[in-house]
C-alpha cells in the first residue's frame, strides 16, 4: 500500500519533528546545547546496546528451539520498554521464517562438522556393499 502525499501528511500531521522533504520521511532533532544533545546521543548507545546484549544472551540455545524467536523478540522488546502487543502482526509469517532459520542452522552445523572432522582425518570413503 502507497499513500499519496496528502494522506501521508494526514498520518504524520500529529507527529512533532517528522516532516516530508523531497519525498522522504524525516525527523529533526533540536537540541538546547551540547548537554542535551550528548544526553540524548547517550540514551541512544544505552538502548543499543541493551538490545544487542540481550539479544545475544537470550539467543544462546535456542537456535534449535522451534518457535523461540517469538519469544525472543518479546524478551528483547520488554527489555528496551516497547510494548509487545503488536507481536500478533507478526506471528502469521513468523513459522515460514523460524523455518528458514532452522534450515540456517541445521546447514551451518552440517558444515562445521564435516569440515572440523575433515581436517582432523575423521572422514573415510564409504564401504562397498557385496552384491
Amino acid at each position: 500500500m502507497i499513500l499519496t502525499n496528502s494522506e501521508l501528511n494526514e498520518v504524520i500531521k500529529d507527529l512533532d519533528g517528522w516532516q516530508i522533504v523531497d519525498n522522504q520521511l524525516s525527523k529533526e532533532f533540536k537540541f538546547k546545547g551540547f548537554i542535551q544533545a550528548f544526553g540524548f546521543m547517550t540514551e541512544v548507545a544505552i538502548t543499543s546496546e541493551t538490545i544487542v546484549l540481550t539479544a545475544v544472551l537470550a539467543s544462546i540455545g535456542t537456535a534449535a528451539v522451534p518457535g523461540a524467536g517469538i519469544i525472543m523478540l518479546v524478551i528483547i522488546l520488554e527489555a528496551i520498554g516497547v510494548p509487545s502487543t503488536g507481536i500478533a502482526l507478526i506471528l502469521g509469517v513468523d513459522r515460514i521464517l523460524d523455518m528458514l532459520r532452522t534450515v540456517v542452522n541445521v546447514t551451518g552445523d552440517a558444515t562445521i562438522a564435516v569440515t572440523i572432522a575433515a581436517s582432523e582425518g575423521q572422514l573415510r570413503p564409504p564401504k562397498k556393499i557385496a552384491d
